[in-house]
């Protein structure tokens, strides 16, 4: 089973959703959380299919929150979920949503998280405290039996932090760490949770989830660097007791969605 965290950059249009869907078929994921939606309702349910080459039919539902009384937005976050897994969503604010869906003998908890920018949290602290204390409080009400994943657009660098985090952060990062970084850190430290994508050891373009829309950037000479500069920032999250029972987790580029992210499964 697979399931995924992709920053979509808008989903407006139906093409975009067509796309959105196409994805998530050539990968098999029957459920993508998605941040940057773009879509201003306080929030939505909306059922999307696509028939396939051979006439079959994939049927997914578009859940986004965003901010309330919101016309016009840069925001939103939400989830993309096959239709017969029949979850129950809420909207907790406008950067976190949650999804549940009831199996036979363990429930799964699935919560979609689109953390504020480093500088906006630097401008204006309360932000950032107040969508990490709502993240927190989310996660406690979270059944303990339940399978929980928390998949997110976080704006954390973490690579460095294994030292500090070693029972939290792999050793499969990138880079060093910022700010966010050691706040969710400290989140998965307060609710015994693990950082799934960082465990893998995987080549860097398969780590790194978001890369600059410009290719070409001086260094510190002047020169131009030979790579573009990316970071993993996107992350997929769950409980320390069930983290032996993912087998991968990594990013991948192939997707058609017209975005600056990665598909991390």
């Amino acid at each position: 089973k697979k399931l995924a965290i992709l920053s979509v950059r808008g989903i407006l249009t139906d093409e975009q959703k067509t796309t959105l869907i196409e994805d998530a078929v050539k990968y098999n994921c029957k459920i993508i959380a998605i941040t940057e939606t773009h879509i201003p309702d306080t929030e939505l349910e909306e059922e999307i299919s696509i028939i396939n080459e051979d006439n079959t039919i994939n049927n997914y539902i578009l859940y986004s929150a965003n901010k309330e009384g919101n016309t016009n937005s840069t925001q939103g976050v939400g989830f993309l979920i096959e239709k017969s897994l029949s979850p129950k969503f809420q909207r907790i604010s406008d950067r976190i949503v949650t999804a549940k869906i009831e199996l036979k003998k363990r429930n799964i908890s699935l919560i979609a998280a689109y953390a504020p920018t480093l500088p906006m949290s630097k401008a204006n602290p309360s932000i950032s405290e107040a969508f990490y204390e709502t993240l927190d409080t989310t996660i406690s009400k979270t059944a303990k039996r339940d399978f929980l994943f928390i998949l997110g657009d976080f704006k954390a660098k973490t690579g460095s932090l294994h030292h500090s985090f070693p029972n939290e952060i792999g050793a499969y990062g990138k880079g060093h760490h910022n700010e966010n970084g050691i706040a969710l850190a400290e989140l998965c430290v307060q609710n015994n949770l693990y950082v799934t994508n960082t465990m893998f050891m995987h080549r860097l373009s398969h780590r790194t989830t978001w890369t600059a829309p410009m290719r070409h950037f001086a260094t510190k000479d002047g020169t131009q660097r030979r790579n573009p500069i990316r970071n993993m920032i996107d992350y997929i999250i769950t409980r320390k007791n069930i983290k032996h029972t993912i087998t991968n987790a990594r990013s991948y580029s192939g997707i058609i969605t017209d975005t600056d992210h990665k598909l991390v499964i």
